[in-house]
């Protein structure tokens, strides 16, 4: 048995043993998420032996070492408390930031610590809405949602014919780490990006600073009406997004418009089973799609050559082809 109060602040090899994608069992309203660590065998203060340490990584990692941050006691199978935390991290409910190492690379991971006066915070409480992200709780959301899409688009950007010298439109681009990766995938390429939030452009241009103006260009405009002449991208993207358009059917039209001829449009969404997603109330329009009906959506636009690709739980990257 560890002692735990001991072991506060030391660092330790933790295994993750719930999936990324996973919500926390006591807030199945938040909006992220996290995986957890846990170690056996901790003796809390009070003498009881409880059942684990918790840490939120999210990395999609097996395991990690980082630094023990508290006690969680477990008080049924779904809820836990937190019991002690060091004085010197100075823990609030707000999430704070931690090195976590991993085969010698460091990645930086928000671990979430509940104050039991405040377990009840939601989304909606902090009006968090990734439809829209605006103000500061939505930075801080769109940081998240850079981290926590990283598995959605390793798989789904794997699927697309990548070469050399592309024009690629992220179209709902977010934080932009899509556009990064994308920056990655295809050199020489010029990977541009839009999106309707003046939130998500400013956090777009700040991670992609180093290419702005040069292999990138970030702009604020509305996906049913594209600021850009016909023809002129090789590829389009829409990562985590057309949940959240109204008028997708118009969208898709446009998307088709801007495509050159043999270009490729690509959905990537993490949902697509509606009768298996829980997924929080949002301020504004909200609709999770099953495969086929992007791939009928797609061919009502115009698009043809449709494909689905499935990845693990609901990972879909479905993708048609302008072939006029």
């Amino acid at each position: 048995m560890i002692d735990g109060t001991a072991m506060l602040g030391k660092l330790v090899k933790v295994t993750v043993d719930r999936p990324m994608g996973s919500f926390h069992p006591k807030h199945q309203n938040l909006y992220y998420p996290v995986n957890y660590g846990y170690i056996e065998g901790i003796l809390a203060p009070d003498g009881e032996e409880q059942d684990a340490y918790i840490l939120g990584v999210d990395q999609p990692v097996k395991e990690f070492t980082g630094r023990i941050i508290g006690i969680v006691h477990r008080l049924d199978d779904i809820e836990e408390k937190w019991v002690v935390a060091p004085e010197k991290l100075s823990f609030t409910r707000e999430q704070i930031q931690e090195q976590i190492y991993f085969q010698g690379q460091y990645f930086h991971s928000e671990i979430v610590i509940w104050e039991e006066e405040r377990q009840e915070l939601s989304m909606t409480e902090t009006r968090e809405n990734p439809a829209r992200p605006e103000g500061k709780s939505g930075e801080k959301m769109l940081k998240r949602m850079n981290r926590s899409h990283g598995p959605l688009r390793d798989f789904g950007l794997s699927k697309l014919p990548w070469r050399p010298d592309m024009r690629v439109l992220d179209v709902g681009c977010g934080g932009g780490a899509t556009i990064q990766d994308m920056l990655k995938l295809s050199a020489g390429s010029v990977i541009d990006g839009v999106d309707y939030s003046e939130v998500s452009v400013a956090q777009s241009k700040e991670l992609n600073q180093e290419y702005l103006g040069s292999r990138c260009h970030i702009s604020r405009g509305d996906v049913t009406k594209l600021p850009f002449e016909k023809n002129t991208y090789d590829l389009v993207t829409g990562v985590e997004t057309v949940y959240f358009w109204p008028e997708v059917e118009k969208a898709f039209r446009e998307i088709l418009r801007v495509l050159k001829p043999q270009g490729m449009f690509a959905v990537l969404n993490e949902g697509s089973d509606p009768d298996q997603c829980d997924w929080p109330e949002i301020d504004g329009f909200l609709r999770i799609y099953r495969p086929e009906e992007l791939e009928t959506l797609m061919k009502k636009a115009g698009f043809e050559e449709i494909e689905i690709y499935r990845g693990q739980d609901q990972m879909i990257c479905v993708t048609g082809r302008k072939t006029g």
